[in-house]
This record gives C-alpha cells, structure tokens and sequence, in this order.
C-alpha cells in the first residue's frame, strides 16, 4: 500500500461517526485516526435534534429486531455514559384505544424482551386523556446530548483522534493498491487505508458524486417542538404508543419538554433527493398549533403548554430491500459496493451506538500499518 496520510479517516462527525472513530483508536492505538466533519462543530445536526430518549424497547412492539437491539445496548450505554443519563426521569406508556396492540400483547411483549413494566396507578393514569385504555410505568431514561457530546469528545481527545472541522467531502476514489483517496471540496487529496463514512444522511449525495451506488435509505425533513409544561411533568416522560402516536421527552439539554408526533413530525420524505431544511417560520406556527390541539386530546398536559421554539432536523432511516420498508436498527457496510476498505455506518437510536462496534473494527484488517 501506498503512503498515507492517515490510516483511517472516518467521514462525519456525529455520535456515531465520533464514536467510531475512538472505538477504532482505542483498539488498535498504532493506528492514526481522523475525523473529517464538514460544519463548524461537531454534532450539530442529527446529533442535536433528537429528542434525548434512551430507548429500551417499549415503543418497538412492532419491530421486534430494533426492541432487541435497544434492550442489549441500554445496560452498555448506561455503563459507558452513565453521566449523561437522567437518571430521575420517569417514563410511561399508554396504548390507545386505536393503538394497534393491546394490553395483554403488549404485557407479553414487554415480558418476552425482559424490560420491566406495571401497571400505572392514579397519578400515571392522570398523564393521560379518557381514549388511553391502558397506562404502564417502565424503566427507560432519557439521557443529556450536550453531557454525551463532551464525553465522547474527552474520549477522542484521549485516544489521540484528529477532529479536522469545516472539512467538507467532495467525493471518494478507491485506488488500487487498496487505499482510499477523499476529495475535499476545493480539490485537496486525503489518503486513508481505511475509509469510513459515517454522514448518513448526506451518504447518498456523496455516492452519486463519487459515481458510488445508492445506500437504500429515506430521508425525512422532521419537527420536533419545544413546550414548557406544569411542574407536575418537569421529570416524566409520557408516550402514546402504535396508535396515534405522540411523545413529550423531558430535555435538560434544551430546558422544557420536546414534544413527537407522528401525524405532524415528518415535513418531507425523500429516497432519491437531497432534502432542504428551510421550513418557513408561518408553516411551523400552523403545525404545532396542530400538533398540540389533537395530542392535548390524549395527552392533556399540552393544554396549558407554553411554545418555546422548535428542532428541526434531517435523518435517514434504513430501507429493507425485502419489504421496502424502514428501520432505524444500525447498519454497517464493510467493504462497500466491492470497494475495498470503504465502510458505510448507518447509526440508528443514539443508545444503540454499541451495535457499530464490532463491525467497524472488523473492517481493520492490518493493525501493523
């Protein structure tokens, strides 16, 4: 192989990008790893827009792999992390009388994933309106983006990970001595054994520039909205799940709660093109105002909920092939459309991060480079 400027480059400088990139540091420490990110910091897209959920499981009945996936990630999460975790957030769950499960398959479920649940009394049931027949108090926590960004960026600094930022990708060349030579816009030439993309939603752009096939992926434009509720909520994280779904997250990050829902959460889909994250300031004012009168029916605390702002964010979820539909389980790619030394991360739920491990450090195949 031919000189090098680093042996590995990881494009992206997201969670899952950044914790590639010290995972692979930390295990092979003769290796010079680099973080390429084309905005002015590090995780501020999908990394900052998510609403702070660690995800155990509860809410994937209908996605029995991904309710498996968060299950064996959580206890690892909250070994690696544990300061960045909520620790006295509450959650709880209500099936609505539409939801697409009900309670004794829902019990079964949530016994048969072993994550514990009971039944909600008077104070949990009063989270809820009159349509949500039935109400459960469960073990998932919501965890802090700005406290698990400062850890995984101590963590890079202490594994001697290079983060280059406003470095933007133009397009990736395979060589044939087996490396791999990244483009950045402008016209200067990078060389790394080992290349790793970690952008996800901006993957595909990059492929059709670098004459790459697609990764099967959608894109979504999304909102999320910024409320401040009584104090009686400030700690709870309340959740209408497989029916008319909606979710209020307590966010210390942020401050207030952050409210999802499904009817009104996604602005834009995409499979083939790049998506603008422009959504004028009127459009926005018209849903949330939407979005809290129909989910203050099942979720009455919205009632008296004080609009603080909003997150807007693109992410990309993975498209199974088979069934054409989405997931947001985590995806490596080794090897890419027979590119040697070219990997593809798909992340997924920020708890599951645990997932990309292994397959990334498979793809290093010569440690003594």
């Amino acid at each position: 192989m031919s000189k090098v400027d680093r042996h590995v480059f990881v494009i992206g400088g997201g969670i899952y990008g950044c914790f590639v990139a010290y995972q692979i540091a930390a295990r092979f420490p003769r290796l010079t790893v680099t973080v390429l990110e084309r905005e002015y910091a590090l995780f501020t897209r999908a990394s900052s827009t998510n609403q702070g959920q660690l995800h155990m499981g509860y809410m994937y009945s209908a996605d029995a792999e991904l309710a498996a996936e968060c299950v064996r990630n959580a206890e690892l999460f909250a070994e690696h992390f544990p300061d960045a975790i909520d620790a006295d957030v509450r959650s709880y769950y209500g099936l609505h009388r539409q939801s697409e499960i009900g309670p004794a398959a829902y019990e079964d479920f949530c016994r048969t994933l072993g994550i514990p649940l009971r039944p909600g009394g008077r104070v949990e049931r009063g989270y809820f309106g009159s349509d949500v027949d039935a109400v459960y108090a469960g073990a998932e926590r919501t965890f802090n983006a700005g406290r698990l960004h400062a850890a995984i960026v101590a963590r890079l600094a202490h594994h001697g990970v290079e983060v280059r930022l406003s470095h933007p990708v133009q397009r990736i060349e395979p060589r044939n001595d087996g490396s791999v030579a990244v483009v950045l816009e402008g016209g200067r030439v990078l060389v790394g054994a080992y290349v790793y993309n970690a952008a996800f939603a901006d993957i595909n752009q990059l492929h059709e520039r670098s004459q790459l096939p697609d990764v099967p992926i959608r894109r979504e434009v999304f909102l999320h909205f910024l409320l401040d509720l009584r104090p009686a909520h400030v700690r709870a994280a309340v959740s209408v799940i497989r029916g008319p779904f909606a979710s209020i997250m307590p966010s210390r990050f942020r401050g207030g709660h952050l409210l999802a829902a499904a009817a009104y959460r996604r602005i834009e889909t995409s499979d083939t093109v790049a998506l603008s994250e422009y959504i004028d300031d009127g459009r926005i004012d018209k849903i949330c105002a939407e979005a809290v009168d129909t989910c203050s029916a099942y979720l009455p605390a919205l009632r008296r909920a004080v609009y603080m702002g909003h997150v807007i964010g693109t992410r990309a979820a993975v498209i199974d092939p088979a069934y054409g539909e989405t997931t947001s389980r985590v995806t490596t790619l080794l090897d890419f459309a027979g590119v040697e030394n070219y990997h593809v991360v798909l992340g997924g739920k920020v708890g599951c991060l645990f997932e990309a491990r292994l397959p990334a450090l498979a793809g290093i195949r010569a440690a003594g480079l």
